[in-house]
C-alpha cells in the first residue's frame, strides 16, 4: 500500500508518518517511511531560504525536488510518505501561479497530477493541528500557508484523489483515525 500525507508546512505530517511506521500499523499496512532532505537541494542550489529565490530558481528547485521524490519512491510498494505530489503542485501554483504560456510549469503540474494518483490513499492534515515553528527555511507568512492549503484541497478535489482529513492532533488519536480510514478503504 502506498500512503501519502498531504498538507501545508508544519501540520504534523512527518511526526504522524514516523509514528505510524513505529506502531502496529507497520505490521499491517506499510513497512517504510519515505522522505528526503529538500533542504539539501536548496543548499546545493546556493540558498538558505525559499524566500531568497526568484520564481525561475524556485521552479528549478521544485523540479529537482520532484525528481528526487520520484527516485526515492521508484519501485517501492509498501510505504508512507510525508508529502504528496499534490503538495508540490500547490506550492508551485501559490508561489508562481498557473501560466498556460509556461510549458515548464504546465509540464510540472501534469506530472504532479499523474504522480498524485499513484498513491492508494492520501491523508490531508489541516493547518492548526500543530503550532507553526519558523525554521528559516520555510516561508513564514501564515497567509501563504493558508493559500497553499486551499490549493492542495483544490488539487485533491479536481484531480479526484481519494483523501481523508485527519483532524486530531494527538498522535495516538491520529494513528487510530488513520487506521479506521484504512479499514474502510480496504472493505
Amino acid at each position: 500500500m502506498k500512503i501519502a500525507l498531504t498538507g501545508a508546512s508544519s501540520t504534523g505530517k512527518t511526526t504522524l508518518a514516523k509514528a505510524l511506521v513505529g506502531s502496529e500499523f507497520e505490521k499491517t499496512c506499510v513497512k517504510e517511511y519515505l522522505s528526503f532532505d529538500t533542504r539539501r537541494i536548496l543548499t546545493n542550489m546556493g540558498f538558505h531560504a525559499i524566500d531568497d529565490m526568484s520564481n525561475d530558481e524556485y521552479i528549478e528547485f521544485q523540479q529537482q525536488v520532484i525528481q528526487a521524490k520520484i527516485k526515492n519512491e521508484h519501485n517501492k510498494n509498501n510505504y508512507i510518505t510525508d508529502r504528496s505530489f499534490a503538495d508540490y503542485a500547490a506550492y508551485i501554483i501559490t508561489r508562481v501561479g498557473v501560466n498556460k504560456k509556461s510549458p515548464p510549469i504546465e509540464k510540472l503540474l501534469r506530472k504532479c497530477k499523474k504522480l498524485s494518483m499513484t498513491y492508494d490513499i492520501t491523508f490531508f492534515l489541516p493547518i492548526g493541528r500543530v503550532e507553526f515553528v519558523p525554521d528559516g527555511y520555510r516561508v513564514e507568512r501564515a497567509d501563504y500557508h493558508k493559500r497553499v492549503e486551499e490549493e492542495i484541497l483544490k488539487r485533491l478535489k479536481i484531480w479526484n484523489i481519494l483523501y481523508y482529513r485527519i483532524e486530531k492532533y494527538d498522535v495516538r488519536e491520529s494513528i487510530n483515525e488513520v487506521q479506521e480510514h484504512i479499514k474502510d478503504y480496504l472493505k
